[in-house]
């Protein structure tokens, strides 16, 4: 119950080891607490006792907590690696009581309020552990600071505590605006009618300045215009201001929402206190200064897309979170689709003479494309000679706007030779909002060239 700790037996296989309870400190490989008699257990230890000192009884009061183990282990067990050889939860335990009346702290720290604010409260629980009835029972605040400390409850006042039972007085640090900065100190004393009265419980706590840090985010909702899938649209910015008098830590950017992951984090303008990329900031924003965060969108799908930043914020003298602030967001990814107005084209032509056809593509999107690329149409042979001898093509596909056509047109120039001889090619038109092929089709490179994107089968014929 103790704690645990490793013994090593004698060459007989005798462990001799002993604890010295009352010399426990929070060094040592045990845990500081007595152990007595559970009063939930006949039977009763005798007054004013721990126990008999003889009879082994179930204990309560053991402080030891096990690894990952949320009750104390009111247990002893000897191990052998991991295996437990044995265990018991009796004990024989022998002193005296120092009580009857006992409380749950001995001292309390209310930490770090700020000017005209009051502290959380306190329970300070008293309790009779001797075996005769106490009441009489008293609070009073006394020591130098005794007038910032306020009892706001106490059950104990009109309280008769047989033995095992308790009652709570409730103590909190309270300041106005004009409360003197600095550590404060009280005694909170219960008085009682029973042996050792009082009992004094140490207060403290340290006041510091009313000034404090205050969350201010402009502007609330971000909208994006309109951005084609796969591309990056231009930053939008978000000042995050320290509108308070005192410091401000900057908590964690987080992007949430149906589409967080269509936006992201671009920039910051500060590496120690605004958050680089969503993270936590190191340093603190002094009072009256601000911090940029970039923000841009870049879609993967199209359609309408909304995500929402939250800006968090902590008063880092008293470590208080400061209320969120949430930042909407919106944009639309456009794509462009295209049609051909046809799939194949075949050209007669003579030797000597160019001989041309057109074919027209549609933009059915909801973003402007072109034909684009190095190179922007490209030839690939299926059947005959290198297809650039014979074939050349050009195109007025710059920027088309959805709903509109644009025309690409292949030249044929077939040379001396065999009438009704055939060429073959497939044209592949690379098009593309800035940087997303439309409707590509894979193909094995031909000429050292990668292929994908809308294929057109030309073949050109010698004719007479």
């Amino acid at each position: 119950p103790y704690g645990s700790t490793t013994v090593t037996a004698d060459g007989t296989g005798v462990v001799k080891v002993t604890f010295d309870v009352a010399a426990i400190t929070s060094t040592d490989p045990v845990l500081n607490g007595f152990l007595r008699w559970d009063p939930n257990v006949a039977p009763a230890a005798p007054a004013g006792h721990l126990g008999d000192g003889v009879s082994f009884h179930e204990i309560v009061g053991s402080e030891y907590r096990p690894v990952l183990g949320g009750e104390p282990a009111n247990y002893f067990s000897v191990q052998l690696g991991t295996d437990v050889i044995a265990t018991t939860d009796r004990f024989a335990v022998a002193g005296r009581i120092a009580g009857p009346v006992v409380s749950s702290l001995t001292s309390k720290d209310f930490g770090t309020v700020r000017q005209g604010q009051n502290s959380a409260t306190q329970d300070i629980v008293i309790s009779n552990i001797g075996s005769d009835a106490v009441s009489g029972f008293t609070a009073t605040l006394t020591g130098a600071n005794a007038s910032l400390f306020a009892i706001t409850s106490n059950t104990c006042t009109a309280a008769t505590l047989l033995r095992d039972q308790s009652c709570t007085v409730q103590v909190r640090l309270q300041t106005v605006a004009a409360t003197p900065i600095g550590a404060k100190v009280a005694s909170l004393v219960v008085g009682h009618g029973g042996l050792r009265s009082p009992i004094t419980i140490g207060l403290s706590g340290n006041v510091i300045t009313s000034a404090q840090p205050a969350l201010t985010v402009t502007p609330v909702a971000l909208a994006f215009p309109a951005t084609a899938v796969g591309v990056t649209s231009a930053t939008q910015t978000v000042v995050i201001r320290n509108s308070g008098t005192a410091p401000m830590q900057v908590g964690l950017l987080a992007l949430t929402g149906a589409n967080g992951n269509q936006f992201r984090f671009a920039s910051s303008s500060s590496a120690t206190a605004c958050p680089v990329n969503g993270t936590l900031a190191t340093g603190n924003l002094a009072a009256g200064a601000s911090c940029t965060i970039g923000i841009s969108f870049r879609p993967t799908a199209s359609g309408n897309k909304v995500a929402t930043v939250s800006v968090a914020a902590t008063d880092p003298a008293t470590g208080t979170a400061l209320t969120p602030v949430n930042v909407a967001l919106t944009g639309t990814a456009t794509a462009a689709t295209v049609s051909l107005s046809a799939t194949s084209v075949t050209i007669n032509g003579r030797a000597g003479r160019t001989t041309t056809a057109s074919v027209r593509l549609t933009n059915n999107g909801t973003a402007n494309f072109s034909l684009t690329g190095s190179p922007a149409l490209l030839f690939t042979a299926v059947s005959g000679v290198n297809p650039t001898t014979k074939f050349t093509a050009t195109h007025t596909c710059n920027n088309v706007a959805p709903g509109r056509t644009c025309q690409v047109t292949v030249s044929f120039i077939p040379g001396n030779g065999t009438v009704g001889e055939r060429f073959v090619t497939d044209l592949y038109m690379f098009g593309a909002m800035s940087n997303t092929v439309i409707d590509p089709r894979p193909l094995s490179a031909t000429f050292g060239q990668p292929v994908g994107g809308v294929v057109v089968r030309v073949t050109g014929v010698r004719a007479r």
